[in-house]
């Protein structure tokens, strides 16, 4: 995306009203000789119309468009909340005489931006979606990774996150956990517990009536279990762990996701399709707490589980 700002900054015939930061310059030998017809874009001059609606284009993987508003004044731009987020768009305002210096601003679904004066505005859509093409394995986002996003205290720093990136929602049919390396727990059961913070957002709860597995109540789709790993390999045995009150609070019944359903098709106990779902509520960390008493004397692997099914998702966990 940012090489195609590069290219269309080239249209600005001032050098020194493009964007100054290098993601946005082209290579020397071709700097100053653009091999692409500027003119070529879709262009709305300010005195034919105030306003542009709904401009859009159909783009596959990696396509990407550009439309030219032509000196409009004091132009804001937005993109629409339900627009696909996968399209990602940035809009470059070049600079203006009087030293005021070009901009290049990133828009995510629902988000605008307003810049002052007469300026020159080009709007770049690239569509980023990394499900449309996938060239090996290792091409594919990491689903858990470290970020700083959202991360107030109690956090500090980082925080593990399962999701795609900022402000976009994580892909489908997702199988991935964090998992801790080996954990020799002491015998004693008194305080052997593991405590953590959280906060999440996944696909909407779901109550429709309907049952998954062993006649367990459907509660939704995605989720993140706690779980404990015993053992090695195709030995090792898995536990699903729930924290104090159980996965849907204290003041709410449980109930089976979809997504982990298809983990465990032939699941007996309902309490394995359970999960982390829905919204923890808010931007506010929750401090969760699991005991460890049963594994006493024993080592374990800890270890957060992410379930995704085949549509709809949120942002993460």
């Amino acid at each position: 995306l940012n090489y195609r700002v590069a290219m269309v900054a080239q249209c600005i015939l001032e050098a020194d009203q493009r964007p100054s930061g290098p993601e946005y310059h082209m290579p020397e030998s071709v700097r100053e000789r653009p091999f692409w017809d500027c003119s070529s874009f879709p262009t709305f001059w300010s005195d034919a119309q105030t306003a542009v609606e709904a401009a859009s284009a159909d783009l596959p993987y990696g396509g990407a468009a550009v439309w030219r508003l032509m000196l409009p004044e004091s132009p804001s731009i937005s993109v629409p909340a339900d627009a696909d987020p996968w399209m990602r768009t940035k809009v470059l305002a070049a600079g203006a005489a009087g030293g005021r210096p070009a901009e290049v601003k990133e828009l995510r679904p629902g988000d605008s931006v307003h810049f002052e004066g007469e300026r020159e505005v080009y709007i770049v859509q690239m569509n980023a979606d990394p499900e449309g093409e996938m060239l090996s394995p290792e091409d594919k986002l990491k689903l858990w990774h470290r970020t700083a996003q959202k991360c107030e205290a109690p956090c500090a720093g980082e925080a593990w996150f399962a999701g795609s990136l900022e402000g976009y929602p994580y892909p489908p049919n997702q199988r991935s956990a964090l998992q801790t390396p080996p954990i020799a727990l002491p015998e004693a059961t008194e305080g052997l517990e593991l405590t953590f913070s959280a906060m999440w957002d996944m696909e909407a709860e779901d109550r429709d009536g309907s049952e998954l597995g062993s006649s367990c109540p459907k509660r939704g789709w995605d989720g993140v279990q706690v779980r404990a790993v015993i053992g090695e390999g195709a030995s090792a045995s898995i536990v699903v762990l729930a924290p104090d009150g159980g996965y849907a609070g204290n003041l709410r019944a449980g109930g089976a996701l979809e997504a982990l359903a298809e983990v465990y098709p032939n699941a007996a106990n309902c309490f394995d399709l359970e999960g982390y779902a829905g919204k923890s509520g808010g931007n506010t960390w929750l401090r969760q707490r699991v005991s460890l008493r049963a594994f006493a004397g024993k080592t374990v692997r800890l270890e957060w589980f992410f379930a995704s099914d085949g549509s709809g998702s949120a942002e993460g966990f």
